[in-house]
């Protein structure tokens, strides 16, 4: 059963477009979103954390909150590694982001540190392509995968790829159960 999440960047949550979710998929884009992310963590929903800044070893210890559950950061990111063993370290599941023009075989290198793969889909030219990005993951990294999906197409890829959970915008969710409710 795959678990969907909503994906904010901001303090804005609508409980309502909470209805039916694992929890809030936050966008931390910097220590600036430190005050939006303790108001969706007051919430009591769970919450896993996208670290967007390019330094995350020097940050994720902020994130450190109550209803927290995981912390991800991307391969790509300067001291990736330590960022990844200061979140393990601190007792929470440890994420890594990968764009789908990067290796998969990348992820090996983060294997003993990572909880999960998170698979960003926000790139023109991978529209519903999820499926074989979430195949080739599991396969060379053994573990959770997850989708961060912007279209219909990416949803849609990512539900038939059997994604163990995937996070978009409410609105994405809303327009997915309308389209397969007239169908």
């Amino acid at each position: 059963m795959t678990r969907n999440w909503v994906i904010a960047d901001n303090a804005r949550v609508k409980t309502e477009s909470l209805a039916g979710a694992a929890g809030v998929h936050f966008h931390a884009k910097s220590l600036k979103s430190l005050a939006a992310l303790q108001k969706v963590a007051s919430l009591g929903v769970p919450v896993e954390v996208h670290v967007l800044d390019r330094k995350p070893a020097e940050l994720v210890h902020h994130f450190f909150l109550k209803n927290v559950t995981r912390i991800t950061v991307h391969a790509e990111a300067l001291r990736a590694t330590a960022a990844l063993q200061k979140i393990r370290d601190a007792g929470f599941e440890a994420g890594l982001a990968f764009r789908p023009p990067a290796n998969p075989m990348v992820m090996r290198l983060y294997a003993d540190l990572a909880d999960c793969v998170l698979v960003v889909l926000d790139e023109a030219g991978f529209d519903g392509r999820a499926a074989e990005k979430v195949r080739v993951l599991r396969e060379v990294f053994g573990k959770k995968v997850a989708v961060e999906c912007a279209s219909i197409g990416d949803l849609d890829s990512a539900n038939a790829a059997g994604a163990d959970e995937i996070a978009c915008k409410p609105a994405l969710f809303v327009k997915a159960a309308h389209e397969s409710d007239s169908q």
